[in-house]
């Protein structure tokens, strides 16, 4: 039986900047663009998105765009149109959340981009499929992606207020989609699969009443990191309403009414650690502990931003890098609540690097935190296998090297996005044994241990090896990675002196000085320790030997008795 020794080396690594991910190209406003691969959000000149309110990105796992929408165009990572999605998709440019874009978790060449209609509208809740193997505005050999004609502003339900989340499931393979309905408390959970949309939806009424004038549609809903809080804005009441949601069902209970300091609300936002939640509203951003619902209010540290008249707080959107970042309408400054949470940097990344008159309106890209989005808060670790082992990675056991990707929930209770390089290490060749004369041999190699009916022999770790009992053997090589190859077990039978006793008389044993061997045959012997280093060799061949024991150690050695064609081997011990 082949047989190899696990080696699993891991090095974690704590993510303290930006990874290159789904997440790191926004377009958004009037023309704006960042991008966050450096680590550090970078203003973009390439946008051609001019959209008053919801918008959604999407890039590969290195960081590189793939294309983004107001959720009435698609535009590829060239910022051309899509041609199949060109100003037809039923999203509004006045829908607080237009368009958001989930992958298909089980093909990584297609997309889902959900859309939402304004203040109600008939067109509600659409979604369509991008594939990116379509030629689109590229070629052949070099396709840019475009919308599924099949599978394009596929109605789902209506009317729904402008909102709308994407939460990952327990399983960490299918997600849910969660929209508000209008007039009415229905929050409306679609499961997406590795076999597409579910058109059908759960309804959970629970939370206030959304009704009275449609501009009350308004205002973002957004999830927690984990998965495990859903809030969203009431305008009706003017008020945030938090929830529980369970990512192994999707029911959504036990609301709590936030009333915060601000007034016109709309954006939210939660900390990556789920202790804080942030709303948005007018000139201040409130900040709601979770634990014991006591509020803060942020100040802005440069009020010059609020000069042009309605300039307002609308969008918050947390970043790759863990910082929550705000659209201030006409700003041409993205602001970004500071890291210890204590106020609001009012210039954080200058937009307008061309002066063209880049600014922002009221949405940033809405992202869904999938396993492609190496968020600030997991991890990334590096792990090692021996060829021939396994490791439990992504809802199996993987055996090539790779990238592989997990969430898993911490301590605390939120998830942690784990992003795993997988190198997988070679063995070196299985090592054979050979007998020769009742001494078992390896083939050649750095080092060696011996094994005896699967147990370790201690201090074998020759590459020959004396056995004195019958059973079975193997040996086990280990190569410079400490990955270990183990031989095919060997079945040695021992063969003593019973048969050939009556021709040789071997005297004392136990031995104090001397070792006395006699016979009518002609031999020769060898004399080895239990690490298989010979300890005396006498290669005459004579009938009778006297052999001096007075300078060995004490302990038990193997004799060796060679006739013409016969070994004998015999124990010794040696007082």
């Amino acid at each position: 039986m082949k047989k190899f020794f696990i080696l699993i080396s891991i090095v974690l690594h704590i993510s303290l900047f930006a990874q290159k991910n789904a997440g790191n190209n926004w377009y958004f406003g009037d023309r704006c663009g960042v991008n966050f691969n450096t680590g550090i959000p970078i203003a973009l000149n390439d946008g051609v998105i001019n959209q008053q309110e919801g918008v959604s990105t999407i890039s590969n796992q290195n960081g590189e765009l793939l294309f983004y929408s107001d959720g009435i165009t698609i535009w590829d990572k060239n910022h051309q149109a899509m041609p199949n999605a060109n100003g037809d998709l039923d999203g509004h440019s006045s829908s607080t959340q237009s368009s958001i874009i989930a992958p298909n978790l089980s093909d990584d060449t297609k997309f889902y981009i959900f859309t939402i209609d304004e203040l109600a509208g008939s067109n509600g809740l659409k979604y369509s499929t991008v594939d990116m193997t379509l030629q689109g505005n590229g070629t052949v050999s070099n396709p840019l992606g475009d919308v599924m004609t099949t599978e394009k502003n596929i109605s789902l339900v209506s009317p729904i207020a402008e909102k709308i989340t994407i939460i990952l499931k327990a399983n960490n393979i299918d997600y849910w989609v969660i929209v508000h309905g209008w007039g009415n408390n229905n929050f409306y959970v679609f499961e997406v699969t590795a076999s597409g949309v579910n058109t059908s939806y759960q309804t959970f009424s629970v939370g206030d009443i959304h009704s009275g004038n449609t501009i009350n549609t308004v205002g973002y809903m957004k999830s927690s990191m984990n998965g495990d809080k859903l809030a969203l804005v009431n305008r009706t009441t003017n008020k945030v309403n938090l929830f529980d949601f369970n990512r192994y069902t999707g029911e959504i209970s036990n609301p709590i009414n936030i009333t915060p300091f601000n007034s016109l609300l709309d954006g939210l936002e939660f900390s990556f650690d789920e202790k804080y939640l942030f709303i948005g509203g007018e000139t201040t951003i409130s900040k709601y502990k979770i634990s014991d619902q006591t509020h803060t209010e942020l100040y802005f540290d440069d009020n010059t931003i609020f000069n042009p008249q309605n300039s307002v707080v609308r969008a918050l959107q947390i970043g790759p890098d863990g910082n929550i970042y705000v659209s201030v309408r006409y700003n041409d400054y993205l602001s970004m609540i500071d890291p210890n949470y204590n106020f609001v940097r009012s210039k954080e990344v200058f937009l307008d690097v061309d002066n063209t008159g880049r600014h922002c309106r009221f949405g940033l890209p809405d992202i869904f935190f999938y396993k492609g989005f190496r968020f600030v808060t997991g991890s990334e670790v590096d792990t090692t296998i021996c060829e021939g082992d396994s490791i439990y990675l992504e809802n199996t056991y993987q055996t090539v090297t790779g990238t592989y990707y997990d969430t898993t929930q911490s301590y605390q209770g939120w998830d942690s996005i784990i992003n795993t390089y997988l190198e997988v290490l070679p063995v070196l060749a299985t090592p054979t044994i050979t007998e020769n004369t009742g001494v078992l041999t390896s083939s050649s190699a750095n080092n060696y241990q011996w094994y005896y009916n699967g147990s370790l022999i201690s201090g074998a770790t020759s590459q020959d090896y004396q056995p004195f009992t019958s059973g079975a053997y193997q040996v086990a090589i280990e190569n410079t990675n400490s990955c270990v190859s183990f031989s095919e077990e060997y079945n040695f039978v021992y063969v003593g002196i019973n048969e050939l006793e009556n021709n040789f008389l071997i005297y004392p044993n136990p031995i104090n000085d001397k070792l006395f061997i006699k016979s009518n045959k002609y031999f020769k012997i060898e004399l080895i320790n239990l690490n298989g280093q010979q300890v005396v060799v006498d290669n005459n061949k004579t009938k009778q030997k006297k052999v001096e024991m007075s300078n060995i150690k004490s302990g038990v050695y193997i004799l060796r008795i060679i006739t013409n064609n016969a070994t004998i081997i015999r124990k010794i011990i040696k007082q």
